[in-house]
Protein backbone atom coordinates (compact mmCIF):
# COMPACT_ATOMS: atom_id res chain seq x y z
CA UNK A 1 0.00 0.00 0.00
CA UNK A 2 2.79 2.17 -0.23
CA UNK A 3 1.93 3.35 -4.00
CA UNK A 4 -1.55 4.74 -2.11
CA UNK A 5 -0.02 6.76 0.44
CA UNK A 6 2.45 8.00 -2.06
CA UNK A 7 -0.48 9.15 -4.11
CA UNK A 8 -2.60 9.95 -1.60
CA UNK A 9 0.63 12.60 -0.69
CA UNK A 10 0.72 14.04 -3.99
CA UNK A 11 -3.28 14.52 -4.15
CA UNK A 12 -2.90 16.04 -0.98
CA UNK A 13 0.11 18.63 -2.44
CA UNK A 14 -2.18 19.55 -5.67
CA UNK A 15 -5.06 20.82 -2.90
CA UNK A 16 -3.05 22.48 -1.30
CA UNK A 17 -1.24 24.73 -3.89
CA UNK A 18 2.25 22.46 -3.11
CA UNK A 19 2.99 20.36 -6.06
CA UNK A 20 3.57 23.17 -8.48
CA UNK A 21 5.72 26.20 -6.59
CA UNK A 22 3.49 29.69 -7.52
CA UNK A 23 1.13 27.63 -9.25
CA UNK A 24 -2.36 28.43 -8.02
CA UNK A 25 -4.56 25.32 -8.83
CA UNK A 26 -6.96 25.00 -6.13
CA UNK A 27 -9.43 27.16 -5.05
CA UNK A 28 -12.04 26.95 -1.98
CA UNK A 29 -15.68 26.52 -2.24
CA UNK A 30 -18.18 25.66 0.06
CA UNK A 31 -20.58 23.00 0.12
CA UNK A 32 -24.17 23.45 2.30
CA UNK A 33 -25.17 20.23 3.26
CA UNK A 34 -28.46 20.04 4.58
CA UNK A 35 -29.65 17.14 6.55
CA UNK A 36 -33.46 16.70 7.82
CA UNK A 37 -33.82 17.25 11.61
CA UNK A 38 -36.59 16.01 13.94
CA UNK A 39 -40.49 16.95 13.57
CA UNK A 40 -41.31 18.69 16.98
CA UNK A 41 -45.31 18.17 17.79
CA UNK A 42 -45.24 20.77 20.22
CA UNK A 43 -44.30 23.62 17.90
CA UNK A 44 -45.42 21.69 14.73
CA UNK A 45 -41.61 22.79 13.40
CA UNK A 46 -39.54 20.59 11.42
CA UNK A 47 -35.75 21.42 12.37
CA UNK A 48 -32.94 21.16 9.84
CA UNK A 49 -29.29 20.98 10.52
CA UNK A 50 -27.41 23.40 8.35
CA UNK A 51 -23.47 22.57 7.66
CA UNK A 52 -20.96 24.74 5.55
CA UNK A 53 -17.75 23.24 5.40
CA UNK A 54 -14.96 25.47 3.14
CA UNK A 55 -13.31 22.74 0.72
CA UNK A 56 -10.25 23.11 -1.07
CA UNK A 57 -11.47 21.97 -5.30
CA UNK A 58 -10.11 22.30 -8.68
CA UNK A 59 -12.50 23.26 -10.93
CA UNK A 60 -13.58 23.94 -14.40
CA UNK A 61 -16.26 24.40 -17.04
CA UNK A 62 -17.34 21.36 -18.87
CA UNK A 63 -16.15 21.76 -22.52
CA UNK A 64 -18.58 21.24 -25.34
CA UNK A 65 -15.85 18.70 -27.02
CA UNK A 66 -16.06 16.48 -23.24
CA UNK A 67 -19.70 16.56 -23.67
CA UNK A 68 -20.01 12.77 -25.65
CA UNK A 69 -17.56 11.52 -23.24
CA UNK A 70 -19.11 12.37 -20.18
CA UNK A 71 -22.72 11.27 -21.22
CA UNK A 72 -21.80 7.77 -21.98
CA UNK A 73 -24.17 5.46 -20.31
CA UNK A 74 -26.08 7.69 -19.12
CA UNK A 75 -29.85 8.08 -18.78
CA UNK A 76 -31.70 11.24 -17.04
CA UNK A 77 -29.96 13.93 -16.02
CA UNK A 78 -27.54 14.72 -18.81
CA UNK A 79 -24.28 16.54 -18.62
CA UNK A 80 -25.00 20.22 -20.66
CA UNK A 81 -22.36 22.67 -21.29
CA UNK A 82 -22.44 25.31 -18.70
CA UNK A 83 -21.63 22.35 -15.79
CA UNK A 84 -18.81 22.70 -14.11
CA UNK A 85 -16.88 19.69 -12.80
CA UNK A 86 -15.35 19.73 -9.61
CA UNK A 87 -12.66 17.27 -7.74
CA UNK A 88 -12.26 17.46 -4.39
CA UNK A 89 -9.19 15.82 -2.43
CA UNK A 90 -11.84 13.50 0.19
CA UNK A 91 -8.24 13.69 2.71
CA UNK A 92 -8.32 17.34 3.20
CA UNK A 93 -9.18 18.13 7.01
CA UNK A 94 -12.95 19.10 6.98
CA UNK A 95 -13.54 16.65 3.70
CA UNK A 96 -17.40 15.27 4.36
CA UNK A 97 -17.45 11.72 4.82
CA UNK A 98 -20.39 11.43 2.64
CA UNK A 99 -22.11 13.61 -0.33
CA UNK A 100 -25.51 13.71 -1.14
CA UNK A 101 -26.66 14.66 -4.44
CA UNK A 102 -30.04 15.13 -3.99
CA UNK A 103 -29.63 17.79 -1.43
CA UNK A 104 -26.45 19.60 -0.71
CA UNK A 105 -25.52 22.71 -3.06
CA UNK A 106 -21.95 24.03 -3.82
CA UNK A 107 -21.26 27.81 -3.96
CA UNK A 108 -18.70 28.74 -6.17
CA UNK A 109 -17.63 32.88 -6.07
CA UNK A 110 -21.55 33.19 -4.07
CA UNK A 111 -23.02 31.37 -7.09
CA UNK A 112 -24.90 28.36 -5.68
CA UNK A 113 -25.09 24.86 -7.84
CA UNK A 114 -26.79 21.37 -7.97
CA UNK A 115 -24.99 18.64 -7.99
CA UNK A 116 -25.99 16.23 -10.99
CA UNK A 117 -23.57 14.15 -10.99
CA UNK A 118 -20.98 12.67 -8.20
CA UNK A 119 -18.61 9.70 -7.92
CA UNK A 120 -16.05 8.40 -5.64
CA UNK A 121 -12.48 8.09 -7.05
CA UNK A 122 -10.22 5.44 -5.37
CA UNK A 123 -7.36 3.39 -5.39
CA UNK A 124 -7.96 0.17 -4.13
CA UNK A 125 -9.61 0.52 -0.65
CA UNK A 126 -8.00 4.15 -0.86
CA UNK A 127 -10.39 6.74 -0.74
CA UNK A 128 -8.82 9.23 -2.96
CA UNK A 129 -11.37 12.57 -4.35
CA UNK A 130 -15.07 13.10 -4.75
CA UNK A 131 -15.63 14.36 -8.32
CA UNK A 132 -18.86 15.97 -9.02
CA UNK A 133 -20.68 17.76 -12.15
CA UNK A 134 -22.84 20.89 -10.94
CA UNK A 135 -24.82 22.68 -12.22
CA UNK A 136 -25.88 26.81 -11.64
CA UNK A 137 -29.64 26.66 -9.95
Amino acid sequence: MVINTQVQNIISDLFENKLIPGMTIARDISLNQVTEGTYDSGTGINTDTDINITLSSIYQPVRKEDLEKLNVGRTGQLIVTGDISIQIDRNQTDAPVSINQSSDIITIDNEEYKIVDLKQVNLGPTDLMWRMIVRKL
